[in-house]
């Protein structure tokens, strides 16, 4: 069986290993959460079975840790942005500007990354309360080639900590055009 560098199995994209009939998912792969490993079971059993599947398990890394607070996060990080070369900007919201957030008393941050080009979302990043609960929407709207304007012109419902999102675009696209202000008066 093929193992990469960091001795962690191959597979193709049905997650069928170099060994015919043989597959693997999850840890094997690489550290995933129990909801991707079980997409890349199901892809492994269809596809071992002759069962049709359509679509691909989800491309969009996400990652949490169940604590006090919670930290979770899907797409690129801006470090992987940086070693990219891709030109991004930032968005942030600060949880306890939520009204959920005053309710609560609690606070958090959420952090939109997306490419200045065009705006397109590529990470999310929260720790807060229920971190792994507020990714999904910007999983989501990766996985969907969604922009900060979608994430800006969506109504989210109040009080929740998932309007921070609209903070968040809010924030990121304001920092844009200050960039493109001060490129303009130069």
């Amino acid at each position: 069986m093929r193992l990469d560098p960091r001795r962690r199995i191959v597979v193709d994209e049905n997650f069928q290993t170099s060994a015919k009939g043989i597959y693997a998912a999850s840890d094997v792969l690489g550290p995933t959460l129990a909801s991707i490993a079980m997409e890349q079971g199901r892809v492994a059993i269809c596809h071992a079975f002759g069962i049709p599947f359509e679509g691909i398990v989800d491309p969009c890394p996400v990652s949490a840790i169940y604590g006090m607070p919670e930290i979770s996060g899907a797409g690129l990080t801006e470090e992987q942005c940086r070693e990219k070369g891709l030109d991004y900007e930032v968005g942030r919201s600060d949880l306890s500007l939520t009204l959920r957030g005053a309710i609560a008393g609690r606070g958090g941050l959420l952090k939109l990354i997306f490419l200045k080009a065009n705006r397109k979302l590529v990470g999310v990043h929260c720790i807060g309360d229920i971190a792994s609960e507020i990714v999904g929407i910007g999983q989501m709207v990766i996985r969907c080639g969604g922009t900060m304007n979608t994430i800006a012109n969506m109504s989210f419902n109040t009080p929740t900590y998932s309007y921070a999102y609209k903070y968040a675009a809010f924030d990121g696209l304001r920092r844009l055009l200050s960039v493109e202000r001060e490129k303009c008066a130069t």
